[in-house]
């Protein structure tokens, strides 16, 4: 499954990187067959297990590549071979731009050759929010559960059967639970406001 929500030369990680781009996601799961409930499921793995710098801003993906890009474009660099050189030239290997809505975003040599520019929203950034993989994937995955099966309450209940029948992991105890279960309800707050998830 590709994770990039963005077209090439643009690669970015949607599923880890971008909070519209999940809400869409959850949004197609309305009256989803198994297959596509499935589907989804498996784009949560592609979110990995380390940490996620979450843009929560309005821009979509292709506005945030199109900005990027054509930065790159007025400084020369849009193409492979300058902009590799560019990132090798930098101390760390990576670039920092900003765009319109005044956020921060990193840049690095991507690996496939068709998706060359690897970009994702830089840490600390304005309209983002650095958040554990493993709590943004199970709050992500009990709202997509909630929202697709029509259930009215995010609870622990829901949470620990999201989690064994849908991710495959283990139950988690309700001391444990507070982080998740307050971040699923913020996330389902967004998205309802932004994708009007009921």
């Amino acid at each position: 499954m590709k994770s990039s929500c963005t077209t090439d030369p643009v690669w970015l990680n949607g599923w880890k990187h971008h909070l519209g781009f999940v809400c869409s996601e959850i949004a197609k799961l309305e009256r989803a067959d198994q297959e596509s409930f499935d589907q989804f499921f498996k784009g949560l793995m592609i979110m990995g297990s380390s940490v996620s710098d979450l843009y929560t801003g309005l821009l979509a993906p292709d506005e945030i590549a199109l900005e990027i890009s054509k930065q790159l474009i007025d400084m020369g660099l849009y193409n492979a071979t300058p902009f590799f050189r560019w990132i090798d030239q930098a101390e760390k290997h990576y670039r920092e731009l900003s765009i319109s809505d005044g956020s921060k975003w990193t840049l690095l040599k991507g690996k496939p050759a068709d998706f060359y520019l690897h970009i994702h929203p830089s840490r600390h950034s304005l309209h983002t929010a650095r958040i554990k993989t493993t709590i943004l994937k199970s709050a992500v995955a009990l709202v997509a559960y909630v929202y697709a099966k029509q259930e009215n309450d995010i609870t622990a209940l829901a949470l620990n059967r999201v989690r064994k029948d849908c991710l495959g992991l283990p139950p988690i105890k309700e001391d444990h639970m507070k982080h998740i279960l307050e971040l699923a309800v913020d996330l389902q707050d967004r998205c309802e406001k932004t994708y009007r998830l009921r």
